[in-house]
């Protein structure tokens, strides 16, 4: 609205609306108009803040709109432009005028399972947890590469190397992610040694972008398989977009997946790293590496597979998943999904079992761009594996800030899981909350019914096949706010 006093002076913010929407990888358009008083006063320019950040200055807009796009400089949930007009009469006299305007910055073009798992209100600014989207916490990929087919991509899309930030003070670096990007190698003379090659020299993070494409460029990838890390990558940042990623290249070799998990282990406190997410088998043998890697207070977040097998003791049980000291994950249909008989049932050829611990949708990211032809989805417990380690990272993030004396481990988020679980045919909403769906199976003021659940070799995992039930975002948070 035009704000105006008795000098005649104002601005209005002609948009965006208050209902304006923008993903937070792409510019906002904001269009304002300012209006001078008689002489003698006069415009002398205007100062364009996003929330409470000069982004830029101009002495346009008078008579007829400045119209300029920028990034949004916010990740998720409600946010404002504010525009300050300038003007002055005479050597003394000053005035300034500003107008504000709000608008929604989404960060997935498919915000359903987003709804579905409360992680949008997790994003959503609250005054005792601000923004949660990752800041400040890092994520490790162990995963085949990052890549996409250049036939029918020219770059990777803006989803996943935008940072969401203007460049600003000289610094073209702010609009790009810092990508911590590791290869095999090979001249170590080491089995288990990894390190960042760049073939160029990559003097902006821009570059390391662009060496990334142009690795993988003449290998025209035909599958989600092809480049399973991309996929992983892309699903993490529609949840934790501001977190910092550390991607250790396996080049979907099983020895390698092997080197990464102990070179990762040796160097896990020099790397900074609080979530570690893992997509793929491995052996039993790992179980001390973990041991230690949960010991250090970081998370392995594990995808139970797609054998369409249920996990004992004894049988079929597969690692890291199966670990007590790692998060096992399975999933479930979502609530769109075709057949309405199947909805939040657990999905086809999923494994479930014996060390899984918790349940999130198997079906599916969607993003706005396919790194391989055709394939703007991202399915079963590969795609569930990451949305459980972005809802972690928010967790840890609001932990860092609200909760400094209060460690995220495995065992605390294993207790949030059993408390907060839900049950996944009454899955989470916007307006109730479920307890935690098998919280009774061993609650310490009865008798336990499996005490070691989901770490019981005897449980009955054909009915318990969804660990502590279907995870819910925001009442983890709220649990979590609220007893610790």
């Amino acid at each position: 609205m035009l704000v105006q006093g008795d000098s005649g002076n104002g601005v209005t913010i002609n948009d965006p609306t208050g209902t304006t929407e923008v993903l937070f990888y792409n510019k906002l358009t904001v269009n304002f108009t300012v209006t001078k008083g008689d002489p003698p006063w006069i415009y002398t320019g205007t100062t364009i803040y996003l929330d409470n950040l000069a982004v830029d200055s101009t002495s346009e807009g008078l008579g007829s709109p400045f119209v300029k796009t920028y990034y949004p400089e916010g990740y998720a949930g409600a946010h404002f432009v504010r525009v300050e007009a300038h003007f002055v009469k005479g050597w003394q006299d000053t005035e300034d005028k500003s107008d504000t305007a709000g608008y929604i910055v989404k960060n997935a073009v498919n915000t359903t399972n987003l709804e579905y798992l409360r992680i949008d209100k997790l994003h959503d600014y609250e005054t005792d947890k601000g923004y949660l989207d990752g800041s400040g916490v890092t994520i490790c990929i162990i995963e085949d590469r990052i890549g996409c087919n250049n036939i029918t991509n020219s770059f990777f899309n803006k989803s996943l190397y935008r940072t969401c930030h203007n460049d600003l003070y000289e610094d073209p670096d702010r609009k790009f992610v810092d990508i911590k990007y590791y290869e095999f190698d090979f001249d170590s003379g080491l089995n288990h040694s990894f390190a960042e090659f760049w073939d160029e020299e990559t003097d902006t993070r821009e570059e390391k972008w662009e060496e990334l494409f142009e690795e993988g460029k003449n290998s025209n990838y035909s599958s989600t398989a092809d480049v399973h890390g991309t996929y992983v990558l892309a699903t993490l940042r529609q949840i934790a977009p501001a977190a910092n990623f550390v991607f250790v290249a396996t080049n979907d070799s099983i020895a390698n997946r092997g080197f990464a998990v102990e070179w990762v282990h040796d160097n896990l406190q020099d790397l900074g790293i609080d979530i570690i997410s893992i997509a793929w088998p491995g052996y039993e043998a790992w179980e001390y590496l973990f041991d230690d890697i949960a010991g250090n207070g970081t998370i392995t977040v594990h995808s139970a597979g797609n054998n369409n097998e249920t996990f004992t003791y004894y049988n079929d049980a597969k690692y890291p998943c199966s670990f007590d000291n790692t998060i096992g994950v399975t999933g479930v249909f979502d609530g769109d999904h075709g057949n309405s008989s199947e909805r939040w049932k657990r999905g086809y050829v999923v494994n479930s079992g014996y060390g899984v611990d918790i349940t999130s949708i198997c079906n599916a990211t969607t993003l706005d761009w396919s790194p391989v032809p055709g394939g703007n989805e991202f399915n079963f417990t590969s795609n569930a594996c990451p949305v459980v380690a972005g809802i972690l990272a928010l967790l840890e993030q609001y932990q860092i800030n609200y909760k400094s004396g209060t460690d995220l481990t495995v065992s605390l988020t294993q207790i949030l899981f059993e408390e907060t679980g839900d049950e996944p045919g009454n899955p989470p909403n916007a307006t109730t909350t479920v307890g935690g769906y098998y919280d009774w199976i061993n609650e310490n003021n009865q008798t336990p019914y499996y005490p070691d659940f989901p770490y019981e070799n005897y449980a009955n995992y054909t009915f318990y096949c969804y660990g502590w039930g279907l995870i819910d975002g925001y009442e983890m948070f709220s649990y979590f706010k609220n007893n610790y």
